[in-house]
């Protein structure tokens, strides 16, 4: 490859390896919290009873692509028997939205947004576990959202009550990036979870995890050794590995505007700016 890219050249082999929402293949430094998770769930592939878990640890430490890649492996092994129900509470932040997703995932249908009452739609969800003979089993990601808006613990303790009134196994997993929330004393009687904690990713990790998207993402000879090294540590300060990988495309898209074929520390420097402007935007 020559020294500058033409207009219809581009440095990126498959630029959805640098994604947000995308999941490796072959995901490293978690096996321990998946075969907890996956542990957790299997029980309900058979029918019975899934145990209840608490997935925490600082944003960009695996949570939510440890839970995708178990659903992932999970449905292809047993798609008829349990019902995985896999919620972004980022995006999904009323009790009603929450209930709505859940029956759509289940049934393919989108319930109105409004004239329902919650019980009602609880009764749905109950009734089309018991006439399908399925368990079900719900994964609240970044559920730090619903208990800032106080119903976190009422949408917890509504499922996890389900079986007093109907003959059905429900499991729920809820990932938290700050701490487990306190849970009052009705609550605990029915949500005992386990908690899989998720560590900042080392220096090594995070470096490792980058070369590994960088060998799969780009061409060769885009990113020196200098520059990774450098974004390594800006993505070890911040702790997130997300901000690496995001650090990583903008850079490559900033070579990419001056026609070069490789990426420069200027580059990394502007992509800073631009992530740190994106940052501020969304506080807004």
């Amino acid at each position: 490859m020559k020294n500058f890219l033409t207009w219809e050249q581009t440095l990126f082999k498959d630029s959805e390896i640098f994604d947000s929402g995308y999941v490796p293949e072959q995901f490293l430094y978690r096996e321990t919290q998946m075969k907890s998770i996956g542990y957790a769930i299997a029980p309900g592939m058979k029918g019975r009873q899934t145990q209840n878990i608490v997935c925490i640890g600082p944003p960009g430490t695996g949570k939510t692509t440890s839970i995708k890649k178990i659903i992932d492996q999970v449905e292809q092994v047993s798609p008829s028997n349990l019902i995985l129900a896999y919620i972004n509470c980022r995006y999904t932040q009323t009790h009603y939205s929450v209930l709505a997703e859940i029956y759509k995932k289940m049934t393919g249908i989108e319930p109105p947004t409004s004239g329902i009452a919650l019980k009602k739609l609880y009764e749905k969800i109950a009734q089309t576990l018991v006439t399908r003979n399925k368990s079900m089993f719900v994964i609240l990601d970044d559920a730090d959202f619903l208990v800032s808006r106080k119903i976190f613990h009422d949408i917890v303790n509504n499922f996890l009550r389900l079986h007093e009134e109907y003959p059905l196994s429900v499991g729920l997993s809820t990932v938290h990036s700050t701490q487990c929330p306190l849970l009052d004393d009705g609550l605990t009687s029915v949500f005992i979870p386990t908690i899989i904690k998720f560590p900042s990713y080392s220096w090594d990790e995070i470096f490792d995890i980058l070369n590994r998207r960088v060998k799969i993402g780009l061409y060769p000879n885009v990113m020196k050794n200098e520059i990774m090294e450098k974004i390594t540590d800006y993505a070890v300060s911040k702790g997130d590995i997300r901000f690496g990988i995001d650090l990583l495309k903008r850079s490559v898209i900033n070579a990419e505007k001056r026609s070069s074929t490789i990426a420069e520390l200027s580059d990394v420097d502007i992509a800073l700016i631009e992530a740190s402007n994106e940052r501020m935007k969304s506080l807004w």
